[in-house]
């Protein structure tokens, strides 16, 4: 994978709201989704906080955001019940009612009539949104999110906390809007999924050659399957694509035995591939 990005100014910190977060009942997935699309889009993602439901604990959060980065993206707490206090809280520290919006109101009631379901009176507090905020439509559920700018242009957006629905807004809205207002220099990201290798080995064996091109920012991930290696640098910095190839001629001559691919897809769907390019067919008991 050869990722072109651009890098601009922003700077982003993720706050992930919610007391099950924080008791171990659920894993924060919506974090580590939110950082790999804000660097895809050339924001890099600097903190994550997570806090309980909780207003003072929320604002708290809220402030040292907005005192440390142009961009903060709150997730949770945005649904009907007596414990989701998010958007109140946010529109509270903008010093902002919540007015009810028609069009989400309609939007709610057509979601319920494609269920054929009956629409629960507690359901139609999701229509009141912040006076002072965009309106986030929900692509795939039913509580809207909201965009607050402040007076010195630090944006908030303020998404559900399940993660299907925090996705369709972050494509929907979040990210094309980042993607609009970001600017700066390009860089370049590299993806090598390796097999079969620990990281501590891999970085044993490749240490020279790192340390022989500093310009280009190596990041391991480890997971079950094996070790990605992500390389990164900026364009028109130094590095050109010369010596970039001589990196990567030197880097696959050390672990290349080791590299399954270099496209953003797992292990098990490469092996597929290759079972259908040989015709072969692999039976599991």
């Amino acid at each position: 994978m050869n990722l072109r990005i651009r890098e601009g100014k922003m700077k982003a910190i993720a706050i992930s709201i919610g007391n099950e977060l924080l008791n171990g009942r659920t894993v924060n997935s919506n974090a580590s989704y939110i950082g790999r699309q804000l660097q895809e889009t050339g924001i890099p993602l600097r903190r994550v906080l997570t806090v309980r439901d909780e207003p003072d604990e929320i604002t708290s959060a809220l402030r040292l955001a907005l005192d440390q980065t142009e961009v903060v993206l709150l997730t949770g707490g945005l649904g009907p019940t007596h414990d989701d206090i998010t958007l109140k809280v946010v529109a509270d520290f903008f010093e902002s009612e919540l007015v009810f919006h028609p069009e989400v109101m309609a939007r709610i009631e057509e979601r319920y009539r494609e269920r054929g379901r009956v629409l629960p009176e507690v359901n139609r507090r999701l229509a009141y949104v912040p006076e002072k905020a965009e309106v986030i439509m929900n692509p795939v559920g039913t509580a809207p999110g909201a965009h607050f700018r402040d007076q010195a242009g630090r944006q908030v957006f303020v998404m559900p906390g399940v993660p299907r629905e925090m996705e369709g807004m972050m494509q929907s809205y979040v990210l094309p809007h980042l993607k609009q207002e970001n600017r700066g220099a390009n860089f370049t990201v590299h993806l090598y999924r390796t097999t079969g290798i620990a990281e501590s080995r891999i970085f044993e064996l490749c240490r020279s050659l790192f340390d022989q091109y500093p310009e280009f920012e190596t990041a391991f991930l480890p997971k079950f399957t094996g070790v990605d290696i992500r390389i990164t640098y900026r364009e028109g910095e130094g590095p050109s694509n010369e010596k970039f190839q001589s990196f990567e001629q030197e880097f696959y001559g050390i672990i290349g035995a080791y590299i399954y691919t270099t496209e953003d897809i797992e292990l098990e769907a490469v092996i597929g591939q290759l079972l259908n390019q040989r015709g072969w067919i692999l039976a599991v008991a």
